[in-house]
This record gives C-alpha cells, sequence and structure tokens, in this order.
C-alpha cells in the first residue's frame, strides 16, 4: 500500500501542469490574429526557466532560451518555411521571478492562413526547486474561422415564356412555375443561405420559410481552401401579386429581418398574363381606352361625311 501510494505521488508530480498555454480556440481570418503565449503554470516549483518551444502539429515554429553566456534571452524563430515572417516573437526567460517568463507568437490578423489551423504545444524545459531537470508539455487546437465574402447571383435558365433582362430580373409567366439558383461562398463553417422577398418600394424583406416555400440546398464544398461554396435552389410560382417582386438570397445571419447584410444579391420579377405581353392591369385599361377613343374617332368622321 506505502509503495502504491508513493508511485502514485510521483506521478502526480510529473503531470502538475508546470507549462500553460494561453490562446483562443479560433481565428477568423483577416479579423483576429493568431496569438498563442507559453508561460509556466506552477512557478511555486520551478526555480529556473531554461527554455520554451512552440509547435505547430509537431512541427517547432518558434523558441525563446537563455543565453547563459551573455546573460540574456535569445528568441529564434525555428519556422523554415516561408511562413517564418508572419510571427512577432517576444518573451523572456532570465527573469528571477519565473512568473513573468514567457514566449508569445502572434500572427496579425492581416497575415493569418489556413495553415494556422493547428494544434499547438508549448513544452518547457526548466528546473525545479530541488535543481532537478524538469520538463514538460501542454496542447490546445486552434481552429480557423472564415466569414461569408460573395454571392454570386441568382440565375433562372431561359425558358419559352419567360424574358429575362441582362441587369438581373425577368417577366415570368403568371401561374408557371420557375427554378431560381443562388451561388454563395458561405464561410467556414458553412452558413446556410436563404430566400426573402418585398415588393418593389417597399423599405424591408421578409424571409422566404422553407415550410412555407419549396427551397432545397446543396451540401457545402470546399472553395479556396479555408472557404465552402453552395448553392440555394428555389422553386417559385408566379401569382397575381407578383407584378414587381424583389428576391433576395443572401447567407443567413441568425437574424429574423434580412437584407441588411453588405453580401446579397436580388432580382426583380415582374409577372404577366397568359393573355399577351401585359402583365398589368392597369396597362389593359390604357390598352381599352386607346381602342375606345379610336373607335369614337371612326364613328364621328363617318357622321361628318354623310350628305
Amino acid at each position: 500500500m506505502e509503495l502504491f501510494r508513493i508511485t502514485y505521488l510521483m506521478l502526480l508530480f510529473s503531470g502538475l501542469d508546470g507549462v500553460l498555454i494561453q490562446t483562443s480556440s479560433d481565428l477568423t481570418l483577416g479579423v483576429t490574429p493568431l496569438d498563442v503565449r507559453c508561460s509556466p503554470a506552477n512557478s511555486e516549483l520551478i526555480m529556473y526557466v531554461n527554455s520554451f518551444t512552440l509547435h505547430r502539429n509537431g512541427t517547432p515554429v518558434a523558441k525563446v532560451t537563455y543565453n547563459r553566456a551573455a546573460q540574456n534571452t535569445n528568441l529564434i524563430v525555428l519556422d523554415v518555411t516561408n511562413n517564418r515572417g508572419r510571427y512577432n516573437l517576444t518573451g523572456n526567460v532570465h527573469d528571477s521571478n519565473p512568473v513573468n517568463k514567457f514566449l508569445r507568437v502572434v500572427v496579425p490578423a492581416n497575415l493569418t492562413s489556413c495553415l494556422d489551423e493547428a494544434n499547438y504545444t508549448c513544452l518547457l524545459n526548466a528546473q525545479d526547486k530541488d535543481h532537478a531537470n524538469y520538463e514538460d508539455q501542454v496542447s490546445r487546437y486552434v481552429g480557423v474561422k472564415t466569414a461569408s465574402t460573395a454571392i454570386d447571383g441568382i440565375y433562372t435558365p431561359p425558358t419559352g415564356d419567360n424574358m429575362l433582362d441582362p441587369s438581373g430580373g425577368g417577366r415570368f409567366l403568371m401561374g408557371s412555375t420557375y427554378r431560381f439558383t443562388c451561388t454563395g461562398i458561405v464561410g467556414r463553417p458553412p452558413v446556410n443561405l436563404r430566400w426573402c422577398y418585398k415588393q418593389e418600394g417597399e423599405m424591408g424583406f421578409a424571409p422566404l420559410i422553407s415550410y412555407t416555400a419549396d427551397i432545397t440546398e446543396s451540401e457545402p464544398e470546399v472553395y479556396q481552401d479555408c472557404n465552402n461554396r453552395r448553392q440555394s435552389f428555389l422553386n417559385y410560382t408566379m401569382a397575381t401579386v407578383d407584378m414587381n417582386t424583389v428576391l433576395l438570397c443572401e447567407p443567413a445571419s441568425g437574424m429574423y429581418y434580412c437584407g441588411n447584410g453588405a453580401v446579397n444579391k436580388t432580382f426583380v420579377v415582374r409577372a404577366y398574363s397568359p393573355g399577351g405581353g401585359t402583365y398589368s392591369g392597369c396597362n389593359q385599361c390604357q390598352l381599352s381606352i386607346g381602342l375606345l377613343f379610336t373607335l369614337l374617332i371612326v364613328t364621328t368622321s363617318g357622321v361628318v361625311n354623310i350628305p
């Protein structure tokens, strides 16, 4: 029993979390920096810190060590790839207080890349209070997020009963159903695309909800390493109210109201009746009035010419 207790205490000592890693669990490309800091977790057990080394997926990135001859701290970039110029290093291991000893590696937000998604490990080499060599390590995974960046546009194929406008809209036969496709760069992790609508002149858009509208969506596919692309499909039946309907597609933001983000595209739908080229009662009224006026002129002319 006593032997078991001694062994247990030795194992506990060897895993006392002598090193601490501080970093966020994820970063957003171009928005937040990569910031990893290694420091002692229990300064009461450590007398001297010889070095901190930071690894990314098992490969050394940077190191801070003590130069005893010069009695100063050396900061070394160990990354031998083209990425080595991205790192800003700060650190200190010659301070008498172990609390002030650390290694900090920062990649500015504008220089972050997909490569920064990795498992980061801080390795500590030190001496404990009994002057024995002490080593410890701790790891943390950092993920990479990207924001939604673009909607390529809303597309519907030309058919025999629709007339598409190159500026982004068209006329469609009332009562017919058309398939609209929206393609977007939807970030990482990928968000959904959503459809919204309003009538021209109205202030805000309202969402087209999947259980009231025929909407399907493709699975996301990797696009430019860190991003995802996906498509959403809307089957829309033209009704009498669709004289000036504006369809909008955008990445879903989690808010009920849509159309307020910078990343969206619109498509104007103008329905026309099956009877001809007109699509509003007003135009039909103008045609009827014009025809009546013409008949009046002909009738009047006939009366004047009677001898």
